[in-house]
């Protein structure tokens, strides 16, 4: 009970503390870290596009100290380049360019906001960022990103950056009141290609037989999701079959109701697919062409093994077998069918036939996934054992599905102390 009495009192005491004025709060924790200075990210708009060199990155910060920000000398602006594309070396740097000065933003060209407080919008656009780092469009590459510095100076020598800001302002998230990071990265996108968030099949599992039709769904990023141009879809067989087909078009788009707590509805779009005669198979797809924007086609997507094609019954590929004897007489019989693919959930009948003991018959549950399925039997002449002889039997099997839906019945003959 102490202990509860504890935690509700500190959360007492966070609500107070938020229930204060945002410069109430702000004042008092300046206090603390000797009457500093923060520049706090008010917003940030990444448009950075690998095929646009007019694109830009632009960043509005708010400059606040002990005197509301009346402390502004200026605020210095490096910028570098960090290549993230893979490279063969892994000490290779490949294009990376450290940070070095781009500009000097004066406490003159920041104007009053909302909170009376000196509030700039840096921009800088993709050609000026590459002339900065020497490099051209054609030498950087998506998820590349240019790494962009500030460091405030106040008119009483003071600097602030990141290498001097703790973490209460530099934090991020719920409880990131001054979220001043002061070094950001700017990653280079394509925001005018569409982006496939989601592609996914209709089947819980992606087995197919012959002449089974499934649904294949594309969802595009929400942002560039009126599609100008549909996508095209390629179908690849590994196997190099031809007698499987996507049926008509891609339709679309559909939307679908919120789901998972998702507040807006959905647009995606689809297309079928049939799948051919060979007896295993398997399909990838290509999506490519969609263009949200007249002249910018998606990035081409590939589902790889989007569907196993399964036109094979699931017969039993061997049978492994554990005997146990006692006083020359055979005890129990365990056998292990061992099949070359998963199977699905379902009822098998079994049936043991021979010369040397009665029928046995056997229903057993089967559960899906399994490649083993295991039968404990005793081999009797009406309740007497048999002798531990040489002993032929005919196991026959029947409705083993597997996840394609092939149905196998079959007889194997397997004989003990052969």
């Amino acid at each position: 009970m102490k202990n509860t009495l504890k935690y509700i009192g500190l959360l007492g005491l966070v609500l107070q503390l938020y229930a204060c004025g945002d410069e109430t709060l702000v004042d008092e924790t300046l206090s603390n870290i000797n009457n500093g200075a923060v520049l706090r990210n008010l917003e940030v708009n990444n448009g950075l596009d690998i095929s646009d060199a007019s694109s830009s990155y632009s960043i509005t910060l708010e400059a606040q100290d002990a005197q509301n920000g009346n402390l502004l000398k200026e605020v210095r602006v490096n910028v570098g380049f960090d290549d993230n594309t893979d490279l063969v070396d892994d000490d290779d740097e490949g294009d990376s360019k450290a940070t070095t000065s781009f500009m000097t933003i004066p406490a003159s060209s920041f104007s009053p906001g909302d909170r009376d407080l000196p509030v700039f919008t840096f921009t800088a656009t993709m050609d000026e960022l590459l002339d900065h780092v020497g490099l051209t469009l054609g030498e950087v590459n998506i998820e590349d990103e240019f790494e962009i510095e500030f460091t405030m100076e106040l008119t009483d020598g003071r600097i602030f950056d990141s290498g001097n800001a703790s973490n209460d302002i530099t934090r991020t998230g719920t409880f990131s009141f001054f979220n001043s990071q002061f070094d950001y990265n700017a990653e280079i996108g394509d925001p005018r290609r569409l982006a496939v968030e989601e592609l996914s099949v209709s089947l819980e599992d992606n087995f197919l037989k012959s002449g089974s039709i499934d649904t294949v769904f594309m969802t595009f990023d929400r942002e560039s999701s009126k599609i100008i141009t549909p996508p095209t879809v390629t179908r690849v067989s590994r196997e190099g079959n031809l007698d499987d087909a996507i049926i008509g078009k891609v339709e679309g788009p559909i939307t679908r109701p919120n789901i998972d707590g998702i507040d807006e509805d959905q647009e995606f779009y689809y297309f079928l697919y049939r799948a051919g005669m060979a007896l295993t198979d398997t399909i990838d797809f290509t999506l490519s062409g969609a263009e949200a924007v007249a002249g910018f086609e998606m990035n081409a997507k590939t589902i790889e093994e989007a569907y196993i094609i399964d036109n094979a019954a699931p017969e039993v590929a061997r049978v492994a077998e554990n005997v146990s004897v006692e006083d020359g007489e055979i005890g129990l019989v365990s056998l292990d069918l061992v099949y070359p693919e998963v199977v699905a959930k379902g009822k098998v009948k079994v049936v043991i036939e021979s010369e040397d003991f009665d029928m046995v018959t056997i229903e057993m549950e089967v559960i899906k996934g399994d490649v083993v399925e295991n039968i404990d039997f005793i081999p009797r002449v009406g309740a007497a054992l048999i002798p531990a002889a040489e002993v032929e039997m005919d196991i026959t099997i029947t409705e083993v599905m597997d996840l394609a839906g092939n149905v196998a019945s079959e007889t194997v003959t397997v004989t003990l102390f052969d």
